[in-house]
């Protein structure tokens, strides 16, 4: 502590020696004997009556440790081994201190990068994780033995990849599993089990929205290549002719159906994406997601992937955020005599999704090509 009068540091314990060296020791109020196998010197005792006082220490030790590059001292990660069970809130340490210590540590990445990552194989090895994060282990206890191990690994290279500026609650989620964290309810079971705010949520629900936009567009392949031909040359002989012509004809039909269905949907992904890009955090998410796949190359694909489409859908994405369609309600009131309802909203809605697939920002350009394609009601 500090003596405000002189502005002296009295050191009863040992600290600063233990700060010169790198240790994180817990210690007790009152100053003892007996250094540690660490090389701590003083403070006494392993300080686990400390970290009974308040188990919530156990998780701090390993923040400091983590976010300050510190060693903790070898009694003191004892004391928080036997100690680390409770950390939680049926212990009592409420699951918002819980969660804001985890915040903490991601507030340190900018000073100093991988320090979420180190924090997490710390919680790990002092048990801590187990507690309070035990989700984060779920694979490993399953695989029961060399994979999980291999999976931890590749948690602990996916944290090191996101940016510095990512925030904690994209931190937690890329430490567990796709399993859990793109599961039915997800974001539902951390938002009650930390108390997160609306805005950490949101960004968990956009991370799924992602994954499943991603999933759909990687399903559709080359879909749009299609050309549906469904001519099938060559006539027969005798009764088998007819049957053969109605075959091919009810085979160009499905195709024409397909290439219909098709189409459709490359509309409607298409503006989920334009949806997504527009809402907050995206590109955090798409960070956050590119951090979990593995392989260099891959990764550059996934990202590039995702930079060519904003940029494709950029005009879009901007009205989107601005809440300006091109074509609006007042535009198709005055000039059309559209009355508002249900109606109007369907053409609104087909208009901006035709603005965005043809490329086009005029109300008046986009409208008479809707009405020479026979899409304007």
């Amino acid at each position: 502590m500090c003596d405000p009068a002189s502005g002296t540091v009295l050191d009863w314990v040992g600290g600063r020696s233990d700060l010169s060296r790198g240790f994180l020791r817990c210690c007790r109020s009152a100053p003892g004997g007996g250094g540690d196998s660490g090389g701590g010197s003083g403070g006494g005792g392993d300080g686990s009556e400390r970290l009974r006082e308040d188990p919530l220490r156990c998780l701090r030790a390993v923040r400091f440790a983590a976010g300050l590059g510190l060693a903790v001292a070898s009694e003191t990660a004892e004391a928080v081994k036997e100690l680390a069970p409770l950390c939680c809130p049926e212990k009592g340490v409420a699951a918002e201190r819980i969660w804001k210590e985890l915040v903490k540590l991601s507030n340190y990445e900018p000073e100093r990068p991988g320090a979420f990552a180190e924090g997490m194989r710390l919680a790990r090895e002092l048990e801590v994780l187990q507690v309070i994060l035990p989700e984060a282990l779920h694979e490993e206890e399953e695989g029961g033995g060399g994979g999980g191990g291999a999976r931890m690994a590749g948690t602990d290279a996916a944290l090191r990849r996101l940016p510095s500026d990512s925030p904690a609650v994209l931190r937690v989620a890329t430490a567990l599993p796709d399993s859990l964290v793109f599961s039915d309810g997800a974001s539902s079971a951390l938002t009650l089990r930390f108390k997160l705010s609306k805005k950490e949520t949101r960004l968990l629900e956009t991370l799924s929205l992602l994954k499943a936009l991603d999933e759909l567009t990687t399903a559709a392949g080359d879909d749009d290549d299609d050309d549906g031909s469904g001519d099938g040359g060559g006539g027969g002989d005798g009764d088998g002719d007819g049957e053969k012509q109605r075959e091919e004809q009810y085979s160009a039909q499905d195709s024409n159906k397909r290439q219909k269905t098709a189409a459709a949907s490359k509309k409607r992904d298409t503006m989920a994406w334009v949806r997504f890009y527009a809402g907050e955090g995206s590109g955090s998410c798409v960070a956050a997601m590119a951090a979990r796949v593995s392989g260099e190359a891959e990764r550059r694909r996934y990202a590039s992937a995702h930079s060519r489409r904003l940029e494709r859908l950029s005009k879009g994405v901007e009205r989107a955020r601005n809440r300006a369609p091109v074509v609006t309600a007042k535009y198709v009131q005055a000039e059309h005599g559209l009355k508002p309802g249900k109606a109007m909203g369907k053409v609104l809605a087909l208009a901006e999704e035709f603005a965005v697939e043809q490329g086009r920002e005029g109300a008046a350009e986009v409208v008479a090509l809707m009405k020479e394609k026979g899409l304007w009601p």
